[in-house]
């Protein structure tokens, strides 16, 4: 698979929507970052009140992808 150079601005804080979240399993990241399936697996543990999920749920347990944005301003 080849690796991305850059996914997105790393300036920019992503959208709190589960498909940028770092504990979203949707079977991995496409060429443009985004996961290759809709439906996918949480694994926020108990930060999060669901176990499967779609791209576009969101909840509290939010975490920004830490691959996607190493630099992001996470408080």
């Amino acid at each position: 698979m080849p690796k991305l150079s850059k996914f997105f601005d790393h300036d920019i804080e992503p959208a709190a929507i589960c498909r940028n979240c770092e504990y979203f399993d949707g079977g991995g990241l496409g060429q443009d970052g985004v996961p290759i399936n809709f439906e996918g697996d949480c694994h926020g543990g108990i930060r999060s009140p669901r176990f499967t999920t779609n791209q576009d749920q969101t909840c509290k347990g939010f975490w920004p992808c830490s691959t996607r944005w190493p630099d992001c301003d996470h408080d």
